[in-house]
């Protein structure tokens, strides 16, 4: 297999949709209310009970005949609702698509549909502009795997905006543990995966002479010479396909004679032509230090950096020329940014 395209996660998962149904309950309970809730331990436990209601209501999202969602309420919220001399059920008669019953929120699909509409209508625009990005034409299933596709909000969109174009939306009988079976299956099979793609522009910061057009406030000056500081120098750009062990190297050089130790900063950037490491959507990755004992050279040494693109990880390793003792540090590309 090859990979197409790098992994685009951008915050439309299931966590997204938690976040935006504990900002509906602060429109039903009042921020301070929820904030108090969410952050004294006292209700702790009442706070666990109410994520995880929430977390299996939205996986199975079945509507009653009123087309409501019933979501059970811890009583300590009711009574921490009512500690401003309110009455949490005369409230709730105030608010439209709602109801209090018994210690259940009946909550109206419409009210529903909207905390999941903008996930719903990102993951299809997130397809959709992967596939024309790539001019993909013969496209014949989508697979869906990962606790969110159990939604089946999710899966019904999904299945009816891509049925419409002849390609059919597979969801595994247990799409929680496809994606563990799959991780556990690469490790013992890695070379499934051909090639991948490089998740961010990976680069490391130097030192470069100044070039008209430089920030001035990137100016450093060393004797005769002006410098320009924060240069992202790339070692890869984003979504750069690239088989496990290919590699790139950049060669650094010390600023000082009497230079023992050299520091190079590892970057990373969501943007493909970064100039500066301070540039916005720059962050510093890890950190790597090549010795450079022998300065009877003084300037005249190098030491070459070199970055090694694993199938899950990035090892990045620099040695002084010729023979210097190689140095590397390792970074996980599934965690790691």
């Amino acid at each position: 297999m090859k990979e197409l395209h790098r992994a685009s996660g951008n915050g439309l998962g299931g966590d997204s949709v938690n976040i935006r149904f504990f900002e509906y309950l602060e429109t039903v309970f009042g921020e301070n209310v929820m904030s108090k809730f969410k952050s004294d331990n006292t209700y702790k436990a009442a706070l666990y009970d109410l994520e995880m209601e929430i977390e299996q209501k939205k996986r199975c999202l079945e509507f009653d005949s009123k087309s409501n969602i019933v979501i059970v309420i811890p009583p300590n919220l009711v009574d921490l609702f009512e500690e401003n001399d309110k009455s949490f059920n005369e409230h709730v008669q105030s608010l439209e698509g709602i109801e209090y019953k018994k210690g259940k929120l009946h909550i109206n699909k419409t009210i529903i549909t909207e905390i999941f509409k903008p996930s719903v209508t990102g993951i299809v625009t997130l397809v959709r502009d992967i596939l024309t990005q790539h001019q993909i034409t013969n496209l014949s299933n989508i697979m869906v795997v990962g606790g969110f596709s159990r939604s089946q909000i999710i899966y019904k969109t999904v299945t009816d905006v891509f049925s419409a174009e002849s390609i059919n939306v597979i969801r595994p009988t247990d799409p929680d543990m496809a994606v563990l079976k799959g991780a556990v299956l690469y490790r013992y099979w890695p070379e499934v995966v051909r090639t991948r793609r490089s998740p961010f522009t990976y680069g490391s910061r130097l030192l470069r002479l100044w070039i008209e057009g430089d920030e001035v406030g990137k100016q450093i000056k060393k004797g005769n010479e002006v410098l320009c500081g924060d240069h992202f120098e790339k070692f890869v750009t984003i979504n750069d396909e690239f088989e496990t062990g290919q590699t790139a190297t950049v060669e650094v050089f010390p600023v000082a004679a009497d230079t023992t130790k050299m520091t190079i900063d590892i970057y990373t950037s969501t943007e493909p032509n970064p100039r500066y490491t301070t540039d916005v959507g720059c962050e510093l990755l890890g950190r790597l230090v090549v010795d450079m004992p022998d300065t009877t050279r003084g300037l005249d040494r190098r030491a070459e950096v070199t970055m090694s693109m694993g199938s899950t990880e990035i090892v990045v390793e620099g040695k002084m020329m010729p023979d210097g003792t190689p140095t590397k540090v390792v970074f996980d590309m599934l965690n790691a940014k």
